[in-house]
């Protein structure tokens, strides 16, 4: 199965309509999704929730950054390990 990360930066309330509507985008669209903790205080049903630093073990083929240049340089570090 494909699998794709969101990764986003905390205390946006915009994003709590964003991030479940994108979310179910991907699973309409076969991706298993796995999300950081700052994403996952944007949906009410249970997803797999990593730690952003081990957001490269699950390998995900691209990952979705909601947030600014600083959450975009901590996703890039946390997935470079995954290639």
């Amino acid at each position: 199965m494909k699998s794709a990360a969101i990764v986003s930066k905390p205390d946006k309330p915009e994003l709590a309509q964003i991030v479940p509507e994108l979310i179910e985008w991907l699973t309409n669209h076969e991706y298993s999704v796995v999300i950081d903790n700052e994403t996952a205080a944007y949906v009410q049903t249970k997803y797999e929730v990593v730690d952003r630093e081990k957001m490269a073990e699950p390998k995900p083929e691209f990952v979705v950054v909601l947030g600014g240049d600083g959450t975009l340089l901590s996703a890039a570090r946390a997935v470079a390990p995954a290639q």
